[in-house]
């Protein structure tokens, strides 16, 4: 068999906000059954690591590895009192871990090996050579870690390699939100534990569930018009002209999901971790509290028509000033997030052919049914952030 150095590189790397670190890429197999290879990165910091320390494995989810190592805090502050060897291995298909190159379209690649099965193994057959690199001895405890599909990879290794995985600490990993689980996953508990970061009790203004709530109904109410369109985009800063009730949709799901981020993202403190992705600039952080200063934007000067507020008052005028002030306030709300660079001019609708506009996430999360927003209801009850969006959805008549 090859000897696994003679199939490792690495260079040094600075990771933002974090210390030094060696990033190594591993020759994977892209198949099961051998064949093919591809570089798989990773991450690796041993500072604290001592004889007869544990290995932290960071089991990575649907990005590029540095926003995990960058954001994982738990293993960073509890490694050196466990006298750690940290590694953070990146998903195939993500990041710098593409079997098939960095292809402009993902869809322009095949697609089947992009399997969390696959990369299940892939991780195994990591920790499996990393252990021989380093002449770790075979009673090194492993726990592996990780967050929302990544927490659900770190519970199915445990599961599935118990001799490679000796526990796992899996956050938010909606592994029994499947359809056919007993007891049944309530799908509506996501939505509303985004509407609760918005509410008094989480320490966000009294009004802001309520003006985002009409909100979704003064959207609606101006998409039925080419008028209200024109209003639409003006209001939003949308960069395309809005032609469609299939366009006001997408509108609509844009604002949403970056209030679904605001709240994933609703740390006590400012973090870069939802948007370094997109500007590779650490400096870039969103507030402390995020969802708190959205709502701030939804309840400041100029006050809303209150007819407007109480929500869809027949023959209330969708494109009056109290309506268009609602807007803004929802566009000032968003933009904390979706012009944190402060040199967006417009935004521009997402492709149709992305579900949620999350590229090759789409296609793994859909073929594989993997628990996601999209899936969950957004129905529930008056008190609940999007039913009115839910409700326009179901029953507007554009």
């Amino acid at each position: 068999m090859e000897d696994a150095r003679d199939r490792i590189e690495s260079l040094e790397a600075n990771p933002p906000s974090l210390p030094k670190s060696l990033i190594f890429v591993f020759q994977e197999r892209l198949r099961f059954e051998g064949g093919r290879t591809f570089q798989q990165r990773y991450f690796v910091y041993d500072k604290y690591h001592t004889a007869g320390g544990p290995i932290f494995f960071y089991a990575g989810n649907e990005a590029n590895v540095e926003l995990y190592v960058n954001a994982t805090g738990l293993m960073w502050e509890n490694a050196a009192r466990f006298r750690a060897l940290l590694i953070f291995a990146e998903h195939r298909y993500y990041g710098s871990s593409q079997p098939f190159g960095a292809p402009k379209d993902w869809r322009e690649q095949p697609l089947q090996y992009l399997t969390h099965d696959q990369a299940l193994a892939d991780y195994a057959a990591l920790l499996y050579r990393l252990r021989a690199e380093r002449v770790l001895p075979t009673t090194t405890a492993t726990i592996a870690f990780g967050g929302s599909y990544g927490g659900m990879l770190a519970a199915w290794l445990r599961i599935k390699y118990p001799g490679s995985i000796d526990g796992a600490i899996a956050a938010s990993a909606p592994i029994l939100a499947f359809a056919g689980e007993s007891p049944a996953f309530d799908t509506n508990t996501y939505w509303q534990v985004v509407t609760a970061d918005a509410s008094p009790a989480k320490g966000a203004a009294a009004e802001c569930i309520p003006n985002i709530r009409a909100a979704w109904q003064v959207l609606f109410a101006m998409g039925a018009t080419q008028e209200g369109r024109d209003v639409l985009q003006a209001s939003l800063g949308i960069c395309e002209p809005i032609m469609s009730r299939e366009q006001v949709e997408a509108v609509a799901m844009l604002e949403l999901n970056v209030l679904d981020t605001l709240a994933m993202g609703n740390f006590p403190y400012p973090s870069n971790y939802l948007v370094f992705q997109q500007t590779e600039d650490p400096s870039l952080m969103l507030p402390a509290w995020p969802m708190r200063a959205a709502c701030r934007e939804m309840t400041s000067e100029p006050k809303v028509n209150k007819q407007v507020m109480d929500g869809a008052v027949p023959g209330t005028n969708p494109t009056s000033s109290g309506a268009r002030a609602l807007l803004a306030r929802l566009r000032a709300a968003t933009n904390i997030l979706s012009n944190i660079t402060q040199s967006v001019q417009c935004l521009h609708l997402p492709d149709p052919k992305d579900v949620e506009c999350d590229g090759i996430w789409d296609y793994q999360y859909c073929t594989e049914m993997l628990p996601q927003e999209s899936y969950f209801s957004l129905s529930g009850t008056q008190h609940v952030l999007v039913s009115a969006l839910q409700h326009e959805l179901d029953h507007g008549a554009l």
